[in-house]
């Protein structure tokens, strides 16, 4: 098959690699219980996949990685539930969806519907990232949250806020095209810190009572910085 290779910083290489579930049919053919062979169909790239890209990691990098958000077509199945030729949500076991094939755990294939855009499919899997945290937090109705950064994961978390009953939801960014995204999944009010103080529109936006909530979803030491304040 083939697959994709990160032999360096910024450097992709397309390479050919033994189909996973042959290599376990020679190797140890007792793991593929509960496996399922899938081909990839769509991905998305995560956040966290832009660090071995970029520079943190071992190099050449493990064959297919570093890819996680897939949808693929199940080609075989080791386990009870999974049929062949089912289109599926999957987490790869080894985040290497970067490839033609991969290995993935039946209990946590989804099967998809028809007729919904594979790129809102792919959502489901960060979106249930930020359910998870949603509910680690508790209740936050009529709450005044702000969320700095409105990439694909910070626009979630501006949605699931607004579905949650939140009373004001800021959404903070540097982009433009982020914050009318944000007007449009929920956010009451926008703030864009390149030409305005964050601190002084918040302030002013709750009439001096500032958040009650504030989720940092940017990963960077400022914007963790700004949270605090």
């Amino acid at each position: 098959m083939k697959a994709g290779q990160i032999i360096a910083p910024e450097q992709i290489e397309i390479v050919e690699a033994e189909r996973p579930d042959l290599a376990l049919e020679k190797s140890d053919p007792s793991a593929l219980k509960d496996k399922v062979l899938i081909r990839t169909v769509n991905a998305a790239v995560c956040g966290s996949d832009h660090l071995l890209f970029m520079g943190n990691g071992t190099y050449p990098a493990p064959v297919g990685m570093s890819l996680h958000e897939s949808i693929g077509i199940i080609e075989r199945s080791w386990t009870d539930g999974c049929k062949e030729g089912d289109l599926v949500l999957a987490l790869p076991t080894s985040s290497n969806a970067m490839a033609e094939y991969f290995m993935g755990l039946g209990p946590s294939v989804v099967p998809l519907p028809d007729g919904v855009p594979q790129e809102q499919l792919l959502m489901a899997q960060p979106l249930g990232t930020v359910i998870y945290c949603l509910k680690r937090l508790g209740h936050w109705f009529n709450a005044e949250v702000a969320i700095v950064g409105q990439g694909p994961m910070g626009l979630l978390f501006t949605t699931m806020m607004r579905n949650m009953g939140a009373s004001l939801i800021i959404g903070i960014d540097q982009h433009d095209n982020r914050l009318e995204a944000a007007k449009q999944m929920g956010a009451t009010h926008t703030v864009n810190i390149s030409d305005t103080d964050p601190i002084e529109a918040v302030t002013e936006i709750t009439g001096g009572r500032l958040a009650d909530l504030v989720i940092e979803v940017v990963g960077e030491e400022d914007s963790f910085n700004l949270c605090i304040q």
